[in-house]
């Protein structure tokens, strides 16, 4: 393990903390919708995932007081459901974490930590008509630097194990003008009847990174061959500087 759930702290990693960290918060926009119309109205309770929404750290234990986002309906700058604040989610349904890599020794890589904070929302749209966008799951990730230190040369990337049903009949490849890898089934029928296996017309799933960290201010618009190293780059050459 090189990474561990919740904010960095200062607080001991017991299991309150744990009660409080190890988990995902899922909620979609009907459940959004139904809060924003109800929540004023008598005898209305927020479901656990509007009422626990993790918006703020505790700061007096080091830690972000600002984490997940969330709609302030009075500008008061606190996440307070029941005065009609609520989640502000991507897609039409997603799931929210909260991990970091410095809680302990890191047992995987072996390396020292970064001190970063990492705020994951993974979020689907619910398209039937579009058989891209109802087939994609997305992850929107901020990576927090938590240190006291300036870090450059920084690369950043997705350790990936596909395990495409079942998994030892899987190739893989990469689809360099996309930016793309992917996963496929070397056979006709995936597996011999496992729980996990497709059987017949078993899927492919790609990975692309669609936009990496951004780069540092330089006053000018760089030209739209961008940072040069992949294809997942934006607004590049489009008269704007930065």
């Amino acid at each position: 393990r090189d990474y561990f759930q919740g904010p960095i702290t200062s607080a001991v990693i017991d299991s309150s903390f744990s009660k409080l960290w190890n988990r995902v918060w899922k909620i979609d926009k009907e459940k959004i919708r139904y809060h924003i119309n109800n929540w004023n109205k008598a005898g209305y309770t927020p479901i656990d995932a509007i009422a626990s929404w993790p918006a703020h750290g505790d700061t007096s234990k080091g830690e972000s007081y600002h984490i997940a986002p969330f709609y302030d309906k009075d500008s008061d700058g606190h996440y307070s459901p029941m005065q009609g604040d609520y989640p502000l989610i991507r897609g039409d349904q997603a799931v929210y974490f909260i991990y970091n890599d410095f809680a302990n020794v890191h047992t995987e890589s072996k390396g020292a930590p970064l001190e970063i904070e990492i705020h994951g929302m993974a979020y689907e749209f619910d398209k039937p008509d579009d058989s891209v966008l109802n087939n994609t799951l997305f992850f929107h990730l901020d990576i927090l630097n938590k240190s006291a230190y300036d870090y450059h040369d920084t690369y950043v990337s997705l350790f990936t194990d596909f395990d495409l049903g079942f998994a030892n009949d899987d190739y893989v490849g990469t689809d360099v003008t996309h930016g793309m890898v992917y996963a496929y089934n070397g056979t006709a029928v995936d597996g011999s009847g496992q729980p996990e296996a497709y059987g017949e017309h078993p899927p492919a799933f790609g990975l692309c990174i669609l936009g990496g960290p951004f780069m540092n201010a330089d006053g000018t618009d760089n030209p739209d061959s961008g940072c040069g190293y992949n294809t997942a780059q934006f607004n590049f050459g489009d008269g704007v500087a930065d």
